[in-house]
């Protein structure tokens, strides 16, 4: 039996469309379940951000889907390493209002982890293409 493998432009998409099933879910959140994410993250109930959040998130969407269809390695790679530096900036932000703030809440524990995932995974899949590119 012989090991599944993944080519390198293979990664690129598995990088977008983990971040895709995470911009649907932040869209739904942020502009359908608000007082859940509320209720849960240090900021409390702030309408206009979240909203503002979940269209963001409608708009990145846009553009994974426009990079999933194109298929193009260049596209998808260069959207990645946009999606990672957005990655360490957002987790970047919750760490320090994790660290600033008077209270500890386990959604942004959450936000803090899984965009600092992201951006260690998309670190991998960079150096997986070096590696095999020489």
């Amino acid at each position: 039996m012989s090991a599944i493998e993944i080519k390198n432009e293979d990664l690129y998409r598995i990088f977008l469309i983990i971040w895709l099933i995470g911009g649907v879910l932040t869209l739904i959140f942020q502009l359908f379940l608000t007082q859940i994410v509320a209720d849960s993250s240090l900021w409390e109930l702030s309408l206009g951000w979240q909203h503002e959040i979940g269209l963001w998130a409608g708009g990145i969407i846009f553009a994974i889907l426009f990079a999933l269809i194109q298929n193009n390695v260049e596209i998808n790679k260069y959207l990645m390493m946009v999606l990672m530096v957005l990655s360490g900036i957002l987790g970047s932000y919750n760490l320090y209002s994790l660290i600033t703030m008077e209270s500890f809440e386990l959604m942004n524990f959450f936000w803090i982890l899984g965009n600092y995932v992201m951006v260690g995974l998309g670190v991998y899949i960079l150096y997986m293409n070096r590696v095999e590119s020489y």
